[in-house]
């Protein structure tokens, strides 16, 4: 898997993504990513409604 260079304009609605600076980690995911792939990642299903999933914040950009 190759690595992109950080910036918002590289993530995609439908992409799952991990974030990690050697202290932390960050997963990322879409809103428009499917369930089926969330769930096979984490192991958890993502129950959506029409304003997104629940008990995942939604951040203000364009690709959240």
């Amino acid at each position: 898997m190759d690595a992109l260079s950080l910036s918002s304009e590289k993530l995609e609605p439908d992409g799952v993504y991990l974030l990690e600076n050697g202290v932390d980690a960050l997963v990322y995911i879409g809103k428009e990513a499917p369930s089926a792939v969330v769930q096979d990642l984490l192991g958890v299903f993502l129950a959506v409604s029409a304003s997104g999933a629940f008990g995942v914040p939604a951040w203000l950009s364009p690709v959240s």
